[in-house]
């Protein structure tokens, strides 16, 4: 064990695992190391684990239900915090375990199935005795130029007196996240509004800075990749509509307007590349998608320069408010009133 390095076991070994987490972590070895993964598949697990060839520690494998009693059962000699990337109906059950040996926690958006389960998760976890922080990933919050956006709406001198949000997303049914079974049959309600939608309330609430509100809205599901919502709600003094869509669309299109009397904002995503962000008397600027390292970023930096020595939960680990579970309980509240749940 190298002295300082953060411990890192990971719940899950799919297409997120593979494609964001342990590519992050690769890329930060003096910071962190993964040290295990647990997933319900031996196959999937060793297919995780590959991706690490080359680096020099052992990455310990869990897999099945004897695996998951096995790694709970030692979880805290062998990591100092876990990441959760699971399906939506088992991220509860996860969290509340890893809650109750006081690892550190990062688990991935949304904070629960529904917001009941949310709100007895914090419970637990704002009046429990565990040293381990838990934070809910959200790297929509985290763009560089939703950030940006944000500050020229606070530049302006007055706040801004519309928006409108339109997020419609290409969705097929050999889609790879389509094809994964609990997607396919989801269990919870709202399908791909709640797994991908909830980015686009989260970038919404991000650049206006204000309460959402007033939500008014029409869901309809006509298949697991043709759902969508839409309607108008009030984020702070501005008033707007949203669309949030998935489908067989021809084209991608994700951008949200923001009008002033005397300016008008765009802030437009361009898949596979990033974002454009175009405000009245302003330069227009480019912005690469950067949310996900920046947000895995500030989670490593949470457990401090010092905090961490190789042997349990750190506690001198500070809290990031960006990824707080209440603020994903917020998220979540707002795509349960654009889905129909109350």
């Amino acid at each position: 064990m190298n002295q300082g390095l953060i411990r890192v076991a990971i719940i899950g070994s799919g297409i997120f695992v593979r494609e964001t987490y342990i590519p992050n972590i690769i890329a930060n070895p003096g910071r962190v190391k993964l040290t295990a993964i647990l997933s319900r598949s031996a196959e999937s697990v060793a297919g995780a684990t590959s991706l690490l060839a080359g680096q020099e520690n052992e990455v310990l494998e869990f897999s099945g239900t004897e695996g998951e009693d096995l790694f709970f059962a030692e979880a805290r000699d062998i990591c100092d915090a876990v990441i959760i990337v699971v399906p939506i109906p088992l991220l509860g059950k996860y969290v509340e375990r890893c809650l109750s040996l006081g690892l550190h926690i990062l688990s991935e958006k949304p904070v629960a199935m529904t917001s009941g389960e949310a709100q007895r998760l914090i419970s637990l976890y704002r009046g429990g005795s565990g040293k381990g922080l838990w934070h809910v990933a959200e790297n929509y919050r985290m763009e560089s130029a939703v950030a940006y956006a944000h500050n020229l709406v606070l530049k302006h001198d007055c706040a801004p007196k519309s928006f409108s949000l339109l997020a419609l997303r290409q969705q097929s049914t050999s889609s790879k996240f389509a094809v994964t079974p609990w997607r396919a049959v989801p269990a919870y309600n709202g399908s791909f509004v709640l797994d991908g939608g909830i980015h686009f309330v989260a970038l919404l609430r991000t650049v206006l800075g204000g309460e959402v509100r007033g939500i008014q809205a029409i869901y309809e599901e006509k298949s697991v990749v043709e759902v969508g919502s839409c309607g108008c709600c009030r984020v702070g003094e501005a008033m707007g509509t949203f669309q949030i869509k998935y489908g067989l669309f021809p084209a991608v299109v994700c951008r949200l307007d923001i009008y002033w009397g005397d300016a008008t904002m765009n802030i437009i995503q361009h898949k596979g590349v990033g974002y454009e962000v175009r405000m009245t008397g302003e330069e227009t600027r480019h912005f690469k998608f950067d949310g996900l390292q920046l947000e895995f970023a500030l989670w490593l930096d949470t457990f401090g320069l010092d905090s961490v020595s190789g042997g349990g939960a750190s506690s001198g680990a500070a809290e990031a408010s960006e990824l707080a579970p209440e603020e994903a309980l917020v998220d979540l509240l707002i795509v349960e009133k654009m889905c129909g749940t109350r």
